[in-house]
């Protein structure tokens, strides 16, 4: 009877450990992922990654209302600013 009580407290340590850690992750993760604020009042956000074939990775962060797109891969990285800045006046015109 003392080996089954004891297996079940070590179950029970296991369990309220885990819960804890899991609760700290799940309060870092909604703290920090949301927007980091660098120097200068610069908002920075992370929206969303996407792996491609050959390993390229496209990446969209937002900073500062603007919209990057990096393209990484083997042989280096490239930066578009894919922000819509157009005048109310050039609706009509084709955007790529």
């Amino acid at each position: 009877m003392n080996a089954f009580d004891d297996i079940n407290q070590k179950i029970v340590i296991v369990v309220v450990f885990t819960a804890m850690f899991l609760l700290l992750w799940l309060f870092v993760k909604n703290r920090f992922s949301e927007k980091i604020q660098i120097s200068n009042q610069t908002r920075f956000s992370h929206i969303e990654s996407r792996r491609l074939a050959h390993s390229n990775i496209v990446s969209l962060f937002e900073i500062d209302q603007k919209k990057i797109l990096i393209l990484q891969s083997k042989h280096g990285s490239t930066a578009l600013d894919i922000t819509n800045n157009f005048p109310d006046g050039d609706v009509d015109d084709a955007v790529l």
